[in-house]
């Protein structure tokens, strides 16, 4: 029974993340140590699925959806006109800022090209990647907030 709340509530929130997928108009690009702790994530269920489990498909399903749901929020990370969603580093829910609640913005250019934006919101600093494209539309929406 457990597992089962736990499916729908998982899903529920891959849900919510998609949304916010969709609803940007430019989308963050994913930082490598993000890439490297789902990657380590998904290897380390499938090693508890297969060694300690006692193989039933809820397990594994459960395990799986987990990790959609902890990847979903860093898909989920971008900006729009109306404001920018941010996926805090102790959350898997992504949250939406409006521009008026962003305090600080301050870009850092890359070797690769790609600009690093440190985002102050609240009590929290939030890093997201963007291409040199995004990284200039996103000076001009946080200029106009």
């Amino acid at each position: 029974m457990v597992s089962y709340i736990l499916l729908i509530s998982m899903v529920l929130g891959i849900v919510y993340n998609g949304y916010g997928y969709f609803k940007n108009e430019h989308h963050a690009k994913i930082m490598l140590h993000k890439m490297l702790i789902s990657g380590f994530l998904l290897v380390a269920i499938l090693v508890i699925f297969f060694k300690f489990s006692t193989l039933e498909k809820i397990n594994l399903i459960v395990g799986i959806v987990g990790w959609l749901f902890f990847v979903s929020g860093f898909f989920a990370e971008g900006f729009s006109k109306s404001g920018v969603i941010v996926t805090p580093n102790s959350l898997f829910i992504s949250i939406f800022v409006r521009w008026d609640d962003v305090r600080d913005l301050k870009f850092t250019k890359l070797k690769n090209g790609n600009y690093l934006v440190n985002l102050k919101i609240s009590s929290w600093n939030i890093r997201q990647v963007y291409g040199e494209e995004e990284s200039e539309i996103l000076k001009k929406f946080s200029k106009n907030k």
